[in-house]
């Protein structure tokens, strides 16, 4: 089954993590948007991000909160990007 978490604040840090924990690495997707894209500066969640199949960042909410570059591989995107991985996915999840 694939899953795809869409995180919209860095306060869900803890709801992503126990999500992301669970599923293990097959066949999940992240979109970080909003508030969310925050998480790009803490080292917890940049190591759970390793599992992950892929990782999108909206570029204009990492313009808005000042979030110049990622630290690791991430596709820069928008919400094309996220309509996309959400039709390839079984599951979508919203924090």
């Amino acid at each position: 089954m694939r899953w795809h978490l869409i995180i919209t604040d860095e306060k869900t840090f803890e709801c992503a993590e126990n999500i992301l924990k669970r599923l293990g690495s097959d066949g999940i997707s992240v979109f970080l948007t909003g508030r969310g894209v925050l998480l790009l500066k803490d080292e917890r969640f940049l190591s759970l991000l390793q599992q992950v199949e892929k990782c999108v960042v909206c570029e204009y909410s990492m313009e808005k909160y000042g979030i110049e570059s990622a630290n690791f591989q991430v596709v820069i995107g928008g919400q094309f990007q996220n309509a996309e991985l959400v039709a390839l996915s079984d599951k979508t999840v919203c924090l």
